[in-house]
């Protein structure tokens, strides 16, 4: 569902996808997420429409001046927040775990970012100029 919450504040204008499983006389929330649409403390809820390409699992959600396309996350997406959010351990348990799901990640890139941030922790070494990738490629090969 497309909502825009009741509200004075602006950030609380801000459009949101909710997905939803029905239930017998409910639904469950399954995820809410706040959409990035330029100026849209300026429009109404009925200047917003939700597009969906159900065979490609594509979602649109098309404002006056913005469009913003959705799709399910998969695995690899995952793995990309986990590391982007320094949870290395819990991104090289999901990669063992899915490693067959998965498209761009692997087992092996999954333990270097994991071997980088100790290296770095235990020698105080910042990340300058390709440090950790020779590191890595003279620890694990050339073939990551």
């Amino acid at each position: 569902m497309l909502t825009v919450p009741k509200g004075e504040n602006l950030a609380e204008k801000r459009p949101q996808l909710l997905i939803v499983e029905p239930l017998d006389e409910d639904f469950s929330e399954i995820s809410t997420d706040l959409l990035s649409v330029r100026g849209f403390e300026n429009y109404s809820p009925f200047e917003y429409h939700l597009e969906y390409l159900l065979e490609d699992k594509y979602y649109f959600v098309v404002s006056p001046k913005d469009v913003v396309v959705g799709k399910p996350r998969d695995e690899d997406d995952h793995i990309d927040w986990l590391l982007s959010h320094g949870a290395f351990a819990d991104a090289l348990e999901s990669a063992e775990l899915k490693s067959k799901l998965l498209r761009r990640h692997s087992l092996k890139k999954a333990g270097c970012f994991k071997s980088d941030l100790i290296f770095q922790k235990k020698h105080k070494m910042p990340r300058l100029l390709g440090w950790t990738s020779l590191f890595r490629s003279s620890y694990f090969g050339s073939s990551i």
